[in-house]
């Protein structure tokens, strides 16, 4: 895994200010555009894959708007389950804080007993985050590559991923939580307006994050995700495309 590297990867490509342009674009138009956005993610990630290296990635085509809508209403529809699967139990636990801070305030808890029930919650929520996180890896992953919404919630590719690559995929979410503050806060520092394009870095370092997780995962002896037939020729941006979809060399 290369970890840094995946936050010059925005650059490894001559129209890139153009697409980080249009990558903050499609996070400024809600819903439509965070799906439009995954999806032409999705298709970056495929592209390398396919070409089995990572030197360069496709430019976003205006012409494939539909496509990337059709591919990336999946991952987005999974992210959104499992975002609706955590919400309860850390919305209960911030319920529970606030009123003990309540009783506190009202003189009816001592605020040690508070204080200790309250770093206990959040220990609870930062762990059920965590462990949220590393679940949405596969199955974002794969209904994004299969471009199916029940294809990402195959246990037995499931259980397959993070016996092989688990370990991996802590780090890789440890390296994320850690390094993203510090990359929007340089935006910010920017007069503000440097945190645009903050975001559109972290966005494309996270997918080639996802995509290096994923050729460990073929690496390691994995089982390669199905992929739907290329849409573009081969010749649609100078590159030569491996053969075989699933191949990755050595």
């Amino acid at each position: 895994m290369h970890y840094f590297r995946a936050y010059g990867f925005m650059f490894r490509s001559k129209n890139w200010l153009t697409n980080m342009l249009l990558v903050v674009v499609c996070l400024f138009i809600p819903v439509v555009g965070q799906i439009v956005l995954i999806g032409y993610m999705f298709d970056v990630i495929e592209y390398m894959h396919r070409r089995g290296r990572d030197d360069h990635y496709p430019d976003f085509d205006f012409n494939r708007l539909v496509s990337y809508l059709t591919r990336g209403i999946w991952p987005f529809l999974a992210d959104f389950l499992l975002g609706m699967l955590l919400a309860p139990p850390l919305a209960g636990g911030y319920m529970v804080v606030v009123f003990l801070w309540l009783g506190v305030e009202q003189k009816r808890l001592e605020p040690e007993i508070a204080l200790i029930f309250t770093i206990i919650i959040a220990a609870v929520a930062l762990a059920t985050l965590v462990l949220v996180s590393i679940v949405r890896f596969p199955i974002y992953l794969k209904c994004g590559l299969q471009q199916e919404f029940g294809a990402g919630f195959s246990w037995r590719f499931f259980w397959d991923f993070f016996g092989r690559v688990g370990v991996t995929a802590l780090l890789v979410l440890l390296f994320e939580m850690i390094t993203a503050p510090f990359v929007l806060l340089a935006g910010a520092l920017l007069c503000f307006v440097g945190i645009y394009p903050a975001n559109a870095m972290i966005i494309y370092c996270q997918h080639h994050l996802l995509y290096q997780l994923y050729q460990e995962y073929l690496r390691e002896g994995g089982a390669p995700i199905p992929l739907k037939p290329e849409e573009r020729p081969a010749q649609h941006y100078g590159e030569e495309i491996v053969e075989d979809p699933n191949a990755y060399p050595e």
